[in-house]
């Protein structure tokens, strides 16, 4: 496999090419020397390009204007992919970094190597050993940047830029030939999908106390894909490509006209009695599955009315048909609903590694709230009327992150907008420019949106009147004035760190309250959340 790094100045030089757009950010609890600076805070772009000869091109760039591009090229990236076995290990390669500012260098860490079935009854995991593969550290200056393959149809620049030199092994590692057998693994798929992590650190010698690292994940040939983590923590935006909403999974035998979305209601159920079995796959450390668990617990005590449980989770029993399958996967992802019309588990992925982590309080209630069956709060039919979407500064690829769902395909038991809701979107999701918001609240400009505490009092009602556990309020037919309240509520976030440590933060949000002291017919499908619904609420 030959992978080739460089900067490149545009994207013209790639015609009639095909982009999606991932963004991530750095990581506040880097553990490599060259760290020195963990509150560093850029933020990067990943953009995976496919031109028509099937090349993939993933271009970062940051607030700094720092470009690269990672060209792989030859049989080994192939759509199609269908070899029986390919010996992976040694590949020959080698790595041209070109940087604007010549004050830089960099190095190219290969980090942890992973591998998943992607089979819709499997979730297993198998991965390599957390360890540094392959490690370079080049400093070096040339006035002349020429091509290192002439097949990559890369441009050539005349430019006085630092550049960095070097060779790159690759390491794919097949389930049952892991690293500990001494052999060299083959890379042999049909319905598998391979991810290889790589960290690239880079060091600004002109100010040294300015350090930063990053990370992301080039998936290999099972489908097309990039794979990118978060280094704080994965949320919505940071999970498998064809997620709708970022980080919701819908059941395979879901379609829609977009391949995104949503087309048949039906098969979005609540869970029987508001319980959820679960199994905890065993790639998930002791510490994080007692740390999952208790988020679980906490979700049900906050959902409790009159100190009865209106929702639970509990091990799954051999006879159940329903259940979730909680594993550390390639991001931070659920199924939204039960899956009633598909027998088997559901995966949710809560990925903890090196660089990045699921381990936060609120993103576990979070993605177990899609679990429950709610979407995104700013999807909601009304949602115009709380937030102004910036679509100039929305990453194109993404841009139907910020789609609306209609009165008739969702639910919003009649409750009001909550910038404070778990489930909400931050203010510079997707966004071009991070310094620059992508989701303006309107009733309250100084909102905090994007919470990943816990659930809000406006999430709470919402799963205990969606789950029948209060009841829903009177239908009426006439219409009168509204009122608005600003609630503001501090709340403690728990987030395990790389190191296994726990941390609690005090974090305040903010809820806007909008009573209505009578509804016109509000009972219908009339928001974004919750889209799991009974077969006596389809319409035919």
């Amino acid at each position: 496999m030959m992978i080739f790094l460089s900067i490149i100045l545009c994207l013209s030089v790639f015609p009639n090419i095909i982009y999606t757009t991932v963004p991530f950010i750095l990581n506040p609890d880097c553990d490599l020397p060259e760290c020195e600076n963990p509150n560093y805070p850029a933020l990067y772009y990943a953009n995976h390009i496919i031109d028509n000869n099937n090349k993939i091109h993933i271009i970062y760039s940051t607030l700094d204007q720092l470009t690269i591009s990672i060209f792989q090229t030859g049989k080994n990236y192939d759509p199609t992919f269908n070899y029986t076995a390919l010996f992976s290990r040694n590949y020959p390669g080698a790595i041209q970094f070109i940087d604007t500012k010549p004050t830089n260098s960099f190095s190219l860490v290969l980090r942890r190597l992973m591998e998943f079935d992607d089979e819709p009854d499997k979730a297993n995991i198998t991965k390599c050993e957390n360890t540094t593969i392959s490690y370079y550290l080049h400093n070096i200056t040339t006035n002349n940047v020429t091509m290192l393959n002439n097949n990559t149809n890369q441009p050539t620049f005349q430019l006085p830029l630092d550049m960095l030199n070097g060779s790159l092994n690759i390491d794919v590692i097949y389930p049952g030939e892991a690293m500990r057998d001494k052999k060299s693994p083959k890379l042999k798929t049909t319905s598998k999908s391979y991810f290889l992590n790589i960290a690239l650190q880079a060091n600004n010698f002109s100010a040294p106390h300015t350090r930063f690292a990053f990370e992301f994940y080039l998936m290999l040939p099972g489908t097309h894909g990039l794979r990118t983590s978060s280094s704080r923590f994965i949320d919505d935006h940071f999970t498998p490509d064809g997620l709708d909403g970022g980080d919701m999974v819908h059941p395979p035998f879901i379609t829609s006209p977009t391949g995104r979305g949503v087309a048949i209601r039906s098969a979005y159920d609540r869970w029987t009695g508001g319980v959820v079995p679960y199994e905890i796959a065993s790639n998930i450390s002791a510490n994080n599955s007692i740390f999952i668990v208790n988020m679980m617990r906490a979700m049900e005590n906050l959902t409790k009315v009159n100190n009865t449980q209106c929702i639970s989770f509990r091990p799954r029993n051999t006879s159940d048909l329903y259940y979730i399958t909680i594993f550390n996967g390639s991001g931070c992802y659920a199924p939204v609903g039960s899956w009633r019309n598909y027998i088997g588990n559901r995966p949710v992925s809560f990925m903890h590694g090196t660089y990045a982590t699921c381990m936060v309080s609120g993103i576990i209630q979070h993605e177990l709230t899609h679990v429950l069956g709610f979407y995104h709060e700013q999807s909601r039919p009304d949602r115009d009327s709380y937030v102004s979407i910036q679509w100039n500064n929305i990453l194109p690829a993404n841009a139907f992150n910020f789609d609306m769902y209609n009165d008739s395909d969702v639910d919003t038991l009649m409750t009001s907008y909550d910038y404070g809701s778990v489930m909400h979107y931050e203010r510079n999701a997707f966004a071009i420019n991070s310094s620059v918001a992508t989701i303006i609240p309107t009733k309250n400009a100084s909102a905090f949106i994007g919470q990943r505490v816990q659930l809000s009092p406006i999430d709470i009602l919402e799963i205990q009147r969606y789950y029948g556990c209060v009841p829903m309020p009177t239908n009426t037919t006439t219409s009168t004035t509204t009122s608005t309240a600003t609630t503001t509520t501090t709340i403690t976030v728990t987030q395990i760190t790389m190191t296994g440590a726990t941390t609690t933060t005090a974090v305040t949000t903010t809820t806007i309250t909008t009573t209505n002291k009578s509804s016109v017919n509000n009972r219908g499908h009339s928001g974004c959340r919750p889209a799991a619904l009974v077969a006596s609420d389809i319409s035919s």
